[in-house]
């Protein structure tokens, strides 16, 4: 059972992979695909304003506390993945401000442009 929540676990981190590509860099989009850029760029800033959280990171971390030993895990995906391959601590706070912050920016342009 371990082994199917480890896979399932890593398929949603791999899920998050264009999903953060989008955020950083649809602006780089052609019209049809901008609409797509902004809805993601909208749910994100909603998910993070309302829950405080991403639902797929939530969930990510929800299967991997199945098979990891890893406490109740409140980080963001950016946070747990810059620790796990760059051994680098951000604090999680400042990823969802500066995220948040960059998101906000994005929408303020794509309706700009």
């Amino acid at each position: 059972m371990k082994t199917i929540y480890k896979i399932t676990a890593t398929l949603l981190g791999i899920i998050h992979i264009p999903i953060v590509f989008v955020i950083f860099f649809g602006w780089i989009l052609n019209d049809f695909w901008s609409y797509i850029y902004l809805a993601i760029l909208t749910i994100t800033l909603l998910c993070w304003q309302i829950l405080g959280y991403c639902p797929v990171t939530k969930w990510e971390f929800d299967i991997r506390r199945k098979y990891m030993n890893i406490p109740n895990y409140h980080y963001e995906y950016l946070h747990y993945w810059g620790y796990k391959l760059l051994n680098v601590n951000i604090d999680p706070r400042k990823v969802q401000f500066y995220g948040s912050l960059f998101i906000v920016i994005s929408i303020i342009v794509w309706f700009l442009k």
